[in-house]
């Protein structure tokens, strides 16, 4: 199974890792963050062996309590939305869904589950046909894709999903990864915006990748904005590589006793032993552009 994760931002599935783009006279010369960027957030694509004592953001059955089967979802507290919890939602589409759909939606997410990813697909696309504005069988639809290396029908679903209910954030953030795998930047910046205007406390992935969007795009002012917010709403420390482009923004900023800082802490986080070579690299880089700077 492919597992996409905000820690490998900017590898496609099945595939190479992509170098992020260069910037001419810049330290952004240094984000060869092929293996180290958001390659994007299927979240759930591995269920938990057992029930999380906290819930999981991914494909789910949102009619249940997620806090019994380990897996939720989360979004504003929206006319669109029906709150469960602090940050969790379900679209109302999902409540308006007829029970042919719904069954067939809860086999997709059963079979999902157990990694059958066609019979997965056969079901949550039977799911959609029988109701098409259920946008949370769209979303689903999409991360299952994602998992069979089908980026770009991936990213299809998670448009049909938010058509279906625009304040449903989760899709948002699934369709900024495949924007960013792309290097279109842009489109990842307005995707993740999206998600932030929606909620702007539950999504500290939103923030990480609008972070890098805009690293990318020069806007580093915006990126180190993003990355600090990443930071202060991920109070469970999932996304270290916040730290990682608050360091690299700062850099850019020309500050570099904070972008010695964060790079520090990143690296005291993070455990792959490649994003630790190329952390240490992106270090030394900017140990180097201080000195000659005199700092």
């Amino acid at each position: 199974m492919i597992r996409q994760t905000p820690n490998n931002i900017g590898q496609r599935p099945g595939g190479p890792s992509r170098p992020l783009a260069h910037a001419r006279g810049s330290v952004l010369a240094i984000l060869l963050l092929g293996a180290a960027l958001p390659a994007l957030a299927q979240k759930g694509t591995t269920p938990p062996a057992s029930p999380a004592p906290t819930p999981v953001r991914g494909v789910y059955d949102p009619m249940q309590d997620p806090r019994k089967n380990g897996m939720a979802d989360s979004g504003p507290a929206s006319a669109a939305t029906v709150p469960k919890a602090a940050g969790e939602t379900v679209s109302v589409t999902t409540l308006a869904a007829p029970p042919e759909a719904r069954s067939a939606y809860d086999k997709g997410i059963r079979a999902y589950n157990k990694q059958k990813w066609p019979e997965a697909q056969k079901n949550l696309q039977k799911a959609v046909e029988i109701y098409p504005k259920f946008a949370a069988a769209w979303y689903s639809l999409g991360v299952c894709l994602g998992s069979q290396n089908r980026p770009g029908d991936a990213a299809a679903a998670y448009r049909r999903s938010i058509d279906a209910d625009p304040k449903y954030p989760e899709p948002y953030v699934q369709l900024a990864a495949v924007e960013l795998n792309d290097s279109k930047w842009e489109e990842a910046a307005d995707a993740t915006g999206k998600v932030i205007h929606l909620d702007p406390q539950h999504f500290p992935e939103a923030y990480l990748y609008n972070s890098v969007a805009n690293l990318q795009l020069l806007k580093f002012d915006a990126a180190e904005r993003s990355a600090r917010e990443a930071l202060r709403t991920d109070t469970d420390h999932k996304f270290p590589k916040a730290e990682q482009m608050l360091g690299l923004a700062l850099a850019n900023e020309k500050d570099y006793a904070g972008a010695r800082s964060h790079l520090t802490a990143y690296l005291a986080l993070e455990k792959n032993p490649t994003e630790i070579a190329l952390g240490r690299k992106q270090l030394a880089v900017i140990e180097q552009e201080a000195s000659e700077a005199g700092h």
